[in-house]
Order: C-alpha cells, then structure tokens, then sequence
C-alpha cells in the first residue's frame, strides 16, 4: 500500500469500506482506511480505524505512526508521544534508540521528526513536542572533532 494521499479520497475511502467487509481482519486495510479518513479530516474516526490495525496486528509500525499523527491532530499530546514511543520499543533503530539520541526511555523531538518526516513526507509539528530546559554547557565544542 502506498502511503501518498489518494487524489479521491471519499471513493479510496468507500472501496476501503467494502475491503474491510471482504476481510475484516485486515490490519492492512485498517490502516489504509486510518490514513484516508485523517486525510479527509476525520482524525476521531481514523484513531478507531487504526486502533483496530494495531489490535490485529500488534507489531504494525505504520499503523502505530499513524495512530500518532491521528493523535495529534486530535491535538491530543500524550496518546500521540505514547503511540510514537511505542513504535519506538518496538523498533529501535526507527526513532532514535541505538544511535543513544533523545532522553532515557524517551523518543527525542528530533528522532520523533525523522522518523515521521522519513515515512510520511511531513514534518512534525510542535504538538508532539516536549518542553525541554536548554542542555547544559558542554565544555567541547559542537564542531569537535569535525573536519578529520
């Protein structure tokens, strides 16, 4: 499944519909039918949509990202971080992990931003996140070891 909007969204959205009859355990229609409905600006029924993708199939990345941007245009913070550190756990190498970037147990913002910026084409806004105090003063430069 591709993951570029769809030019007709309601017709993508009613063949969708009459998949998920076909086969209703179908993560991936689940999701495909999340990511319509948040591009038809019906994020409530896309959260649902792709609750019931993760249900079927716990260990559906994409289906998890979605569920963080459906969060976030909820405007609800917390469940979107939630799904996003999530996706995290499961693949650490997607959002920041074993390059040590972000927080102790926490997607870092930058990690959060490449990894859907990598597989969305969109950049996250600052709804996902976290107020952070500035790093404190670092006695190396950010330019050390640059230039080797």
């Amino acid at each position: 499944m591709t993951q570029h909007r769809t030019e007709h969204p309601e017709k993508a959205l009613e063949w969708l519909r009459k998949g998920e009859e076909a086969f209703p355990r179908s993560a991936a229609l689940r999701h495909r039918t999340g990511r319509v409905l948040l591009q038809l600006k019906r994020p409530d029924e896309a959260v649902k949509e792709l609750e019931e993708a993760i249900r079927l199939d716990p260990r559906f990345l994409d289906a998890r990202l979605a569920l963080g941007l459906a969060e976030q245009a909820r405007g609800r913070r917390e469940p979107a971080r939630e799904a996003l550190e999530e996706v995290r756990k499961l693949s650490p190498t997607l959002i920041g992990g074993s390059r040590g970037r972000g927080s102790a147990g926490t997607a870092g913002d930058s990690d959060v931003d490449g990894a859907l910026t990598m597989r969305y084409g969109i950049f996250v806004t600052s709804t996902l996140r976290r107020r952070r105090p500035p790093p404190a003063a670092s006695c190396r430069s950010r330019s050390w070891g640059r230039g080797r």
